[in-house]
């Protein structure tokens, strides 16, 4: 069973329980309200309900954990070249 350990410092690890050990966190319903609510699990880049993508780990605010590369967005000059012509009509 793998599990999320969040450190004091906010950074989220994966952490490989036996199977034993897993099966009994399960059964521990005081303990499973205290672990953190994970609403998504994905491998694919995603944005959060505020459209900001969501770094790789656990994100408390979203309840998302992104198990992927870091993703930065392009920067782009919008305002010369194929697509000033377009943006002035905008």
């Amino acid at each position: 069973m793998n599990i999320v350990n969040m450190g004091a410092n906010g950074h989220a690890t994966n952490v490989d329980l036996p199977v034993g050990e897993g099966e009994f966190i399960r059964e521990l319903y005081d303990l499973r309200k205290r672990l953190p609510q994970i609403r998504l699990i994905t491998r694919v880049p995603v944005i959060d309900d505020e459209f900001n993508i969501v770094q790789p780990g656990y994100n408390g605010i979203s309840a998302i954990y992104y198990d992927g590369p870091q993703i930065v967005p392009a920067q782009r000059n919008h305002t010369s070249g194929h697509s000033a012509p377009a943006l002035f009509f905008l």
